[in-house]
C-alpha cells in the first residue's frame, strides 16, 4: 500500500509494481511507501511526518549573498529532532551529496534543478543511529583505529537496515546570476518525495 498525502490528508492506495536495480538486503525489503508532495520558497523549511515517529524535512540554509543558497534533504525522529538520519546512510560522507539542493560546491541553480531526481537512504531508529555514528567516526578517521576495528565498522554500515527515498523536482522558479549571486538562485521548488521504510517483520 501507498500512503498518499494531498492537501494535508492521508489516503491509502495500492502500491504500483516497480523493478529497482540490485540493492543490499538491508534496504531491498520495503514495508510501505509514503508519497509527499509540497513546495518551498527561498529560505523556507518544509516538514511532514511519516511512519511511526519520523519527519521528512527540507532544511533551508538562509545564507545571505554571496554565500551559497541551499536546502538539505533530511529525515529526523520526532522524539529527537536534533538527530539527522540521512547523513549516516547516504554516502558520500564528505563534500557534495545529492541530498543538497542549491548552489553549494559550485553548482549553479540551473544545474541544481536539472539534477531533478535524487536518491537517498535513511536510518529509522535511535539504536541504529548510535551504531552508525560510531561507525562513521572510525571510517572517516581510520588512522585512530586498528584494521580490524575499521573492517568491523564498514560491515556495520552495510548491515544497518535503511529506508529508501526518492526526491523529484516537479517545477522550479530561478533567478539569473547576479554580481552578488554569480551562480543564480532558486526562488521556489515544487517536489514529490517517495519514502520507503525497511520491513521489520
Amino acid at each position: 500500500m501507498v500512503l498518499a498525502l494531498a492537501g494535508g490528508a492521508i489516503t491509502m492506495i495500492p502500491a504500483s509494481a516497480s523493478a529497482p536495480g540490485p540493492e543490499p538486503a538491508a534496504i531491498r525489503q520495503q514495508d510501505c511507501e509514503a508519497i509527499i508532495r509540497g513546495a518551498v520558497i527561498r529560505d523556507q523549511d518544509y516538514e511532514r511526518h511519516f511512519g511511526d515517529d519520523l519527519v521528512f524535512r527540507l532544511t533551508a540554509a538562509a545564507n545571505a549573498p554571496p554565500n551559497p543558497q541551499e536546502w538539505r534533504i533530511e529525515v529526523r525522529p520526532a522524539a529527537f529532532p536534533e538527530h539527522e538520519y540521512t547523513y549516516y546512510a547516504s554516502p558520500p560522507f564528505r563534500f557534495w551529496n545529492p541530498r543538497y539542493i542549491g548552489t553549494s560546491y559550485g553548482y549553479t541553480a540551473v544545474r541544481a534543478v536539472e539534477h531533478g531526481v535524487r536518491e537517498f537512504r535513511f536510518l529509522t531508529n535511535e539504536e541504529d543511529y548510535a551504531r552508525a555514528r560510531r561507525a562513521i567516526e572510525v571510517v572517516l578517521w581510520p588512522g585512530n583505529y586498528s584494521r580490524a576495528e575499521y573492517d568491523a565498522e564498514v560491515r556495520t554500515l552495510g548491515e544497518l537496515a535503511k529506508g529508501r527515498g526518492t526526491f523529484r523536482i516537479l517545477d522550479s522558479r530561478l533567478t539569473p546570476p547576479t554580481a552578488e549571486r554569480p551562480l543564480g538562485g532558486i526562488e521556489r521548488l515544487e517536489f514529490e518525495v517517495t519514502l520507503c521504510l525497511p520491513r521489520t517483520r
